[in-house]
């Protein structure tokens, strides 16, 4: 009688538990603390056992069975390695600082042994210095007729979809109720980039491709990311619009009209050397975004230009890593979805019919540092990458084409460049993705 007390006791408390929500009870070290050692162990623990099968992470960061933002910045800590304690509900972390850094984590998504979902995110500031960053930033989230509660805000180092890098988060937190309202605090002197994201789904993971929502701070509504200032002082107002990042997706040809506007802005004798999709390119040659890049003779700078339906991205610099004196593209060169169509033909659809497809990719321009023989082509050069499902070794194709008639002008397999037909490789192996201008 005893022990089935116990035990009913128990299952009690682990109900009422679940039943205010799966959360996060205590997290070390305190929130706000100041020199914490340069090796030490951060922890989480949760008001019940976490499911440790289910991990969240990917080959770039470290797989867990929390979903998580930190160790941030990630240029100034690693993480060791994690563990989790017997009865499951807290997960430890060796983390090995530098010094004289705050440091940042947001505990996004977990689930537990029931498959209870995190109810609410956590967030944790913590200090190698002797003092943190003493000022905060405030505002307002619109989520339209969505409750914002438990919005996510951060100040990141770079714009939101920023090619200058990943970037690291400083401070965040998340919103506490439906009015909106969010207080960052720990913030530092400098130039920070508001960011949101609201978890529409409650899979623990932002994936804007999934329908989860982002937002920045726009005051001047230009559909681009505004930057703030902290200056020995709070910051308020801050508001920021959550929205809907699906892209329409389409053809190189349908965005060039505006990459010509932009990069005209900046120079009036622009030359169109480069083309590229912006990530994965469908076999309908549409993608999400595309890249152009400008020259100009001039001025002697490039204008690189990310475009999608939604917002744009102007860099302008005169170290980019490629030769000034690539021939422009032509006007009429032939659009995406022909250069993908030819592709397809011409070995393309085989290769996704032999291998599992890991990417596929889409660049246009004079490439003659990686085909000296042919060094006056200006060329569409599709690229698939995968796995060979047999014996797992990793295989690129890389078909080259004229970009005004689509003719062929290499098929590069491996080590060979050669018409598809006479290709017998050998073996199979991963080589860098060229030509990679983006």
């Amino acid at each position: 009688m005893r022990k089935l007390s116990l035990l009913s006791g128990l299952f009690l408390v682990v109900e009422i538990s679940l039943a205010q929500g799966f959360h996060i009870i205590n997290a070390v070290p305190d929130e706000g603390m100041v020199n914490v050692p340069l090796s030490t162990i951060i922890s989480f623990t949760f008001n019940a056992p976490l499911d440790t099968t289910c991990h969240f992470g990917d080959e770039d960061g470290w797989i867990s069975p929390i979903s998580v933002l930190g160790p941030e910045p990630a240029d100034s800590a690693e993480v060791i390695e994690w563990w989790v304690n017997p009865d499951l509900t807290t997960i430890s972390i060796q983390v090995e600082h530098l010094a004289e850094r705050d440091f940042f984590w947001l505990v996004v998504g977990a689930y537990s042994d029931e498959g209870v979902p995190l109810t609410e995110p956590c967030c944790l500031h913590y200090s190698t210095a002797s003092t943190m960053g003493p000022w905060t930033v405030s505002g307002t989230i619109d989520a339209g007729e969505l409750d914002p509660t438990h919005t996510l805000i951060g100040l990141d180092t770079v714009p939101l979809f920023s090619d200058e890098g990943d970037g690291s988060m400083t401070a965040g937190t998340f919103v506490p109720d439906n009015s909106g309202d969010y207080t960052i605090p720990y913030v530092s002197n400098g130039c920070w980039w508001p960011i949101a994201a609201y978890d529409l789904d409650g899979d623990g993971e932002i994936d804007p491709e999934a329908g989860d929502l982002l937002g920045f701070w726009d005051p001047n509504q230009d559909n681009l990311p505004d930057s703030i200032i902290v200056e020995d002082g709070n910051l308020t107002g801050i508001d920021i619009t959550l929205l809907d990042f699906i892209f329409d997706e389409v053809t190189a040809q349908e965005l060039l009209p505006e990459a010509w506007v932009l990069a005209e802005e900046w120079a009036a004798d622009q030359e169109l050397h480069m083309i590229g999709s912006g990530g994965e390119i469908n076999l309908d040659g549409t993608a999400a975004a595309w890249g152009y890049l400008f020259w100009s003779p001039a001025g002697e700078f490039f204008t690189n230009i990310m475009l999608t339906t939604f917002f744009s991205q102007v860099d302008t610099t005169t170290d980019i890593g490629f030769p000034s004196d690539m021939i422009p593209l032509p006007v009429d060169f032939i659009n995406s979805d022909e250069a993908m169509s030819i592709a397809g033909e011409q070995g393309g659809t085989q290769f996704e019919e032999e291998y599992m497809l890991e990417e596929r990719w889409l660049h246009g321009g004079n490439f003659s540092w990686v085909y000296p023989e042919s060094p006056d082509d200006i060329a569409w050069v599709a690229g698939y990458s995968g796995y060979d499902p047999d014996n797992g070794n990793e295989v690129e194709l890389h078909i080259a084409m004229d970009i005004v008639t689509g003719e062929i002008i290499q098929i590069h397999w491996d080590d060979v460049r050669e018409p598809l037909d006479e290709i017998l490789p050998a073996h199979c192996e991963l080589l860098t993705n060229y030509p990679n201008p983006f």
